[in-house]
């Protein structure tokens, strides 16, 4: 058996990695001795190997941890999905570099635009699954979505103010391929009035917007690499479902080296518990922080 100081040592992981693994049920420890300190096998430091292999590869951790436990089919499905991820951040990061060069200064000594914020306050606000489908009439309307709507259309005004990004990142599922966890009803279907995102904070011509069909907005989208583009390093996350949607994005956050920080007045659920759940969870994995839409305004303007 290995002590947490042992394995950590030789996989070349931090001990509060492991911790975190341990937290979110990727990497359980074999045993606990009396006192409560992790042990782990030689079983465990494999696990553990493959596990630093997988990100090496570009694979998150709830990729990985799917891996881990797939068979062969479903390994082969992740790794093409991957696969396809990568080719698509190949073809994004070939058009940055191509757009950066051809706004290099000119001989003349023209200057490039200096950046709209300050180095240490490069943020941005993301706006998640905040579509008809997740709001009053749909089928997954939430119990504060009145409030949230009206906490986004300040937020956005403020962040339109201060050239602060906004991205709005969007659940979209096709209906022939969509399934239905416990009871759930098919929603965000392209072409129909629930994937729309309502008019009230409507994207500006200028803001990003981004697909996904997981919890996690990291998972299987392009926000990574936007993020990384523009060299955003905090985020400011609202929208709808904090416990299945905005608790993973913090934690796939925390994981890939941003800040965030949760807007809770910005924020809906399908119940209070769940509502309650989603932040407290959040809040006690010491991932993120929480703030009010008056604190936010009150830091910017």
């Amino acid at each position: 058996m290995y002590t947490i100081k042992e394995i950590s040592s030789l996989a070349n992981v931090s001990t509060k990695t492991l911790r975190y693994y341990d937290d979110i049920g990727i990497l359980h420890p074999e045993e606990r001795t009396e006192s409560g300190y992790r042990l782990y096998s030689d079983e465990s430091l494999s696990i553990l190997l493959q596990i630093n292999l997988y990100k090496d590869y570009g694979f998150s951790l709830l990729q990985i941890q799917e891996l881990l436990h797939a068979d062969e089919k479903t390994k082969e499905r992740i790794i093409a999905e991957h696969i396809e991820h990568l080719q698509e951040e190949i073809r994004r990061f070939s058009n940055i570099s191509r757009i950066l060069k051809d706004s290099l200064p000119a001989a003349s000594g023209q200057k490039l635009s200096a950046p709209s914020q300050n180095s240490e306050d490069r943020c941005c606000l993301l706006i998640m699954n905040v579509q008809n489908d997740f709001l009053i009439g749909g089928p997954y309307e939430g119990i504060y979505d009145d409030l949230m709507l009206t906490s986004l259309q300040k937020l956005i005004a403020c962040c339109r103010l201060k050239k602060i990004p906004i991205i709005y990142i969007c659940d979209i599922h096709l209906e022939d391929t969509y399934y239905r966890f416990d009871g759930g009803v098919c929603h965000c279907i392209p072409g129909t009035k629930g994937i729309e995102i309502p008019a009230s904070i409507k994207p500006a011509d200028h803001d990003n917007v981004i697909y996904k069909s997981y919890y996690s907005s990291f998972k299987q989208s392009d926000l990574f690499s936007i993020l990384t583009s523009m060299k955003i390093r905090h985020l400011y996350l609202t929208g709808t479902e904090s416990d299945l949607n905005i608790y993973p994005t913090v934690l796939d956050a925390y994981e890939l080296g941003f800040s965030s920080t949760i807007i809770t007045d910005a924020v809906s659920a399908l119940t209070e518990e769940a509502y309650y759940q989603g932040l407290d969870s959040a809040k006690s994995s010491n991932a993120t922080d929480l703030i009010d839409t008056k604190t936010f305004l009150e830091k910017f303007q």
